[in-house]
């Protein structure tokens, strides 16, 4: 979870299979990023500490930020999740997971 003042909270672990998006679950990870997307802009410390953490989960599992590895609910299952305005900026995310991935 990403709170709107960009504090990160850990849900499950990650070894644990989650339930955020049936029948992708084994394999995956969610991240919620607080609030209605659809009726309000991810907040400048959720960008940022949302990019950090991308970046962090990407490193530890090998993986690369990219359209395949970071997407958004809807692009799984018929969902309006995770709402327009976060959807928007997912390759803006998925930039600057590259970038904390890169610099760090």
């Amino acid at each position: 979870m990403v709170r709107v003042d960009g504090t990160i909270e850990r849900g499950r672990p990650e070894e644990y299979v989650g339930a955020h998006a049936q029948g992708f679950n084994t394999g995956s990870i969610g991240i919620n990023f607080a609030g209605n997307m659809d009726k309000m802009q991810p907040t400048p410390a959720q960008i940022e500490s949302g990019t950090m953490l991308l970046a962090d989960i990407c490193t530890r599992h090998g993986l690369t930020p990219d359209v395949n590895t970071i997407v958004g609910h809807r692009d799984l299952m018929a969902t309006d999740c995770p709402g327009q305005n976060l959807y928007d900026i997912l390759q803006t995310l998925r930039g600057k997971a590259i970038w904390y991935q890169q610099n760090s």
